[in-house]
């Protein structure tokens, strides 16, 4: 956020950003103040000319577009490769707020884990599989979501209050192999072709299933030119 007051003879701004921005704060300000600079000394000077990042900003952004690739290929290229890397740097940091309750990291990723052995356990044919997302709650909307991902499989998150009809169209439509569900919705498919896993998990069996399992990262199975998710 840029807060500024203008006064005869000053402008004063002033830059509000999390910590996430730190490093980005310094260059901003130059380029703003080389902004400035440039209209004060040449008040009628075309908007298109006036440079918008001082010298020194150009000289930093250019050395970061020339660093070495080995750094730009270190960086995670899935959504879960950039949530197990968080997980490990910080790995109580909240992850989820949903009704009033929060989520560690440390905990949403391991039930995300737990969730994909579980699919795979379920899933065994050659290709990745599609999985149905039927749920009430946000938190395990985007847990299922990411274990889903995390097996290489792609998922299709399907709204609750859609009628059973558009439900079991969309199963059906997307080809799902899996519909990951709760018990407020499992019995709204029990009309779904018998070739559909449902799993749900407040099954009692389910939950024993899948606390049984391990939390840790499973290897990873997908590439950032897979599909995520279905529409």
């Amino acid at each position: 956020e840029i807060r500024y007051r203008i006064e005869p003879e000053h402008i004063h701004l002033e830059l509000l950003a999390d910590e996430s921005a730190e490093g980005f704060l310094p260059m901003l300000g130059e380029g703003l103040a080389s902004v400035f600079a440039q209209l004060g000394e040449a008040p009628d000077t075309p908007i298109e000319h006036v440079e918008l990042v001082s010298p020194q900003g150009r000289s930093q952004l250019l050395s970061a577009r020339n660093m070495p690739r080995r750094i730009v290929e270190d960086q995670p290229k899935t959504l879960h490769e950039v949530i197990q890397r968080h997980t490990a740097q910080s790995p109580d940091a909240p992850a989820i707020r949903d009704a009033g309750a929060s989520s560690s990291f440390a905990a949403f990723n391991g039930k995300a884990n737990q969730m994909a052995r579980l699919l795979l356990d379920l899933h065994h044919k050659d290709r990745s599989p599609t999985i149905s997302v039927l749920m009430s709650r946000a938190s395990r909307i985007a847990t299922a979501a990411l274990g889903v991902l995390k097996t290489g499989g792609r998922y299709v998150v399907i709204d609750d209050e859609y009628p059973d009809s558009r439900v079991h169209y969309i199963i059906e439509d997307s080809g799902s192999d899996i519909v990951i569900t709760d018990a407020d919705n499992a019995d709204r498919l029990t009309a779904v072709d018998n070739h559909v896993t449902i799993v749900n998990l407040d099954d009692s069996e389910c939950r024993q299933s899948m606390a049984s399992l391990e939390e840790a990262d499973l290897p990873i199975e997908s590439s950032e030119s897979d599909d995520a998710y279905v529409i």
